[in-house]
C-alpha cells in the first residue's frame, strides 16, 4: 500500500548522517518536496560541507542531542543509520548499543511514530545456507553482529513494552559498496584499487561468496519504505540484492572493466585455501511489499568504483 504524502510534509531524522549510508540517504532526501531532513552527527562541520546551506536540511551534533535540543516534535520517522563499523572496537562498538538504546527511549518518549533501525545481513551469521530469509534463525559470529541483532531487540521490544502506538521495522542489509567516500574500503573497492596502480590481486581462498548492495541502491530503498504505509511493515526485512558473487568472479570482472582505464592487464593471483564464506540474503519480500528493486548490478558497481577511484588516484599522482 502507498503511503500517501500528499496532504503533509514528512520530516525525516536521519542518524550517522556525514556516513556512507547516511549521506548518501540525505542527498536523495533532500532534493524531494514530500520531506523535511534533520540530520543527527558526530561531525556537524563535516556534514554542512558536504550540503551547504539548504531549507530542507537542519543539522544537529551529538551534544546537542544530549542537551535535549534536538527538536523531536517535528520528527515523523526516524533512521536511525548511526553505528560503528565492524572494523571499529569492542568499546566504539558497546558505546554505538548504548547510543541507540538512548536515542530508541528518547524518541518514543517524544511521541515519534515511526522508526526504521538499520541492521545487517550479519545477524544469519554461518549457522545456514544462504539466501537467507527473514525466518531464518540467527547465529552472529562477531561482536558487531551481535550488537546488530541487540539493536533490533531493543527498537522491537521498547515498542513493545511501550503503551503508545509505534511502527518499527528493522532492514538487515547487505555489504554497502559504491562510489563515495567510504572510510572502509571493501573488497571489490580494494581491488579496483590495485587494478588502477597496476599491481597485483592476492587472493587467498576462491571459493568465499559475497553479497554486496551499491549504496545508491540501498538509499534508494530505504525512500521507497517511506512511500508504503508504516503500519504495514514487517518486523524485519532482508534488503539487499538477491545476488551472489565468489571472490575469483569480482576480481575477474575488475580485471575485464579495466582494460579501459589501464593499459595493464590485471594480474590476479590465488592461493588456494579453505575459508568458509558464504553470505546472500532473499530480500523478496521488500521487494513485494515496497515495489522495489536494485539498479545496479555487480558490473555497474565496479565501473562506477573505477570513475571515482581513478580520479583520486590521479590527483594523487598530480596528473
Amino acid at each position: 500500500m502507498v503511503y500517501n504524502l500528499a496532504n503533509k510534509r514528512k520530516s525525516v531524522l536521519v542518524t550517522g548522517a556525514s556516513g556512507f549510508l547516511g549521506r548518501e540517504l540525505i542527498e536523495l532526501l533532500i532534493y524531494r518536496d514530500d520531506f523535511m531532513v534533520l540530520a543527527l552527527t558526530s561531525s556537524k562541520e563535516r556534514l554542512t560541507s558536504f550540503f551547504g546551506n539548504t531549507s530542507s536540511l537542519e543539522c544537529f551534533n551529538i551534544n546537542e542531542w544530549k542537551d535535549k535540543k534536538l527538536p523531536w516534535h517535528k520528527v515523523d520517522i526516524l533512521i536511525h543509520c548511526a553505528f560503528a563499523r565492524g572494523y571499529r572496537t569492542d568499546k566504539e562498538i558497546a558505546e554505538s548499543l548504548d547510543f541507540t538504546n538512548k536515542l530508541f527511549l528518547d524518541a518514543i518518549e517524544n511521541d515519534v511514530k515511526n522508526i526504521i533501525n538499520i541492521s545487517s545481513q550479519g545477524v544469519y551469521g554461518q549457522g545456514s545456507k544462504p539466501f537467507w530469509k527473514e525466518d531464518n534463525p540467527v547465529c552472529p559470529q562477531d561482536l558487531y553482529s551481535f550488537a546488530k541483532y541487540a539493536s533490533e531487540l531493543l527498537v522491537s521490544n521498547i515498542r513493545k513494552i511501550s503503551n503508545k502506538k509505534v511502527n518499527v521495522t528493522n532492514l538487515r542489509l547487505a555489504s554497502l559498496t559504491g562510489p563515495k567516500d567510504n572510510l572502509h574500503l571493501e573488497v571489490i573497492s580494494k581491488f579496483v584499487i590495485k587494478a588502477l596502480k597496476s599491481e597485483t590481486i592476492n587472493i587467498i581462498g576462491g571459493h568465499q561468496k559475497f553479497s554486496y548492495l551499491d549504496v545508491r541502491d540501498a538509499s534508494s530503498a530505504i525512500i521507497s519504505l517511506l512511500y508504503t504505509e508504516p503500519e504495514n511493515w514487517k518486523e524485519v526485512y532482508n534488503l539487499g540484492s538477491n545476488q551472489q558473487h565468489n571472490i575469483i568472479e569480482i576480481a575477474s570482472i575488475v580485471s575485464e572493466v579495466a582494460k579501459k582505464y589501464t593499459r595493464k592487464p590485471v594480474k590476479i593471483e590465488v592461493l588456494k585455501k579453505d575459508i568458509n564464506l558464504d553470505v546472500g540474503m532473499d530480500s523478496s519480500l521488500f521487494y513485494e511489499d515496497t515495489g522495489w528493486k536494485p539498479q545496479y548490478n555487480i558490473k555497474d558497481i565496479i565501473v562506477s568504483l573505477f570513475d571515482y577511484f581513478s580520479d583520486i588516484i590521479k590527483n594523487e599522482d598530480g596528473d
